[in-house]
């Protein structure tokens, strides 16, 4: 009882290095994310070999309140 392999199989973690990013400063940089700017973008995330993995339409709305 409680050898090894015995119990709940837990699924296996993603690790950091496969989990897209979204970084602020990269959609400052590409002109997306600007002061008093409200716009909606579509931003997709591709792998080492250029296929795409992830994505979606994404709203951003930095006017002030």
């Amino acid at each position: 009882m409680g050898g090894d392999g015995s119990g709940y199989k837990w699924a296996a973690k993603a690790t950091v290095a496969s989990c897209p990013i979204l970084s602020a400063a990269r959609l400052q940089s590409l002109g997306i994310l600007r002061p008093d700017t409200n716009a909606t973008t579509e931003i997709t995330w591709t792998n080492r070999h250029s296929e795409d993995i992830s994505g979606g339409k994404w709203e951003i709305d930095s006017r002030r309140p």
